[in-house]
């Protein structure tokens, strides 16, 4: 299985971004950083294969109205929406919005890589048309 070989980090928290740079460089995954959503869809091509893991609570736009925003610009890549106080309204409405996974912080880093490989697989599979 080929891995997805960009990782988009997308929290305004330095430490969680900085963790997470850390774990998904030691198991050889590029990664970008952004602070905002608003940074993160300004500045990044789809162009590539990715998977992202965007915060729910962002300065700005939160994490479920960028993955409304990129549902209604037809951009289909898998949306890990993770966030430290999700309520049972917010994760249906991430879902509905086209979340491949909702995770709750703090991170269990089995769990982040699990949901990731299943992303890659995903992503494997549409392009092989399965």
């Amino acid at each position: 299985m080929k891995k997805i070989p960009l990782i988009i980090i997308v929290d305004d928290d330095e430490e969680v971004r900085e963790s997470l740079v850390t774990l998904l460089d030691l198991l050889e995954f590029k990664t970008v950083t952004y602070c905002t959503g608003e940074e993160f869809l300004e500045n990044h091509n789809f162009d590539e294969n990715v998977c992202v893991l965007l915060d729910y609570r962002l300065p700005g736009q939160s994490g479920v109205e960028i993955l409304e925003t990129l549902a209604g610009q037809n951009i289909l890549v898998p949306v890990i929406l993770i966030s430290g106080q999700l309520k049972e309204g917010i994760r249906n409405r991430a879902l509905k919005a086209g979340a491949f996974a909702v995770l709750d912080k703090p991170l269990l880093h089995d769990l982040l890589l699990e949901t990731i490989e299943k992303a890659s697989r995903a992503v494997s599979d549409k392009k092989s048309g399965v």
